[in-house]
């Protein structure tokens, strides 16, 4: 299986680029994390139901028979599909309420002022004012 492993690789960085192009396609301004974790990601593990098709996995050792067997059930595209749905609804719906939580409490955005200066030195200035190293009064 090292030769399936290699050339199921190739097409990783495809698979990035492809996910990248749809966040721009989707006007998402995510350029790192989303199209790693969702196209290669998926990418990844849905290529396992095809190239794993049958494995026999899971169960219980010292279980001969029933739905607990050892080796009872078997690797397949539509389980792993099932599980690529499932976590990614679950993992979105929590990201939205956490998202949802963060807005309606201490805000997303900063304020215009802010946004115009630039929030690195936003930032900057407001460490140094926490740590004491500037007055608040120097900064206006």
């Amino acid at each position: 299986m090292p030769w399936q492993a290699f050339l199921l690789s190739l097409f990783g960085p495809f698979a990035l680029k492809g996910g990248e192009s749809l966040m721009d396609m989707l006007k998402i301004d995510e350029p790192k994390v989303a199209p790693l974790a969702l196209s290669s990601s998926i990418f990844s593990v849905m290529a396992v139901g095809i190239v794993g098709r049958g494995v026999p996995q899971d169960g219980f050792s010292g279980i001969k028979e029933c739905a607990y067997a050892f080796q009872h059930a078997s690797v397949s595209l539509s389980t792993q599909l099932l599980g690529v749905v499932v976590i990614v609804a679950g993992t979105g719906i929590f990201a939205l309420l956490v998202t949802l939580l963060i807005e309606k409490t201490i805000g997303l955005r900063v304020s215009m002022e802010v946004e115009a200066a630039g929030l690195d030195s936003a930032m900057s200035q407001e460490l140094l004012i926490n740590t004491g190293e500037i007055s608040p009064t120097a900064v206006n």
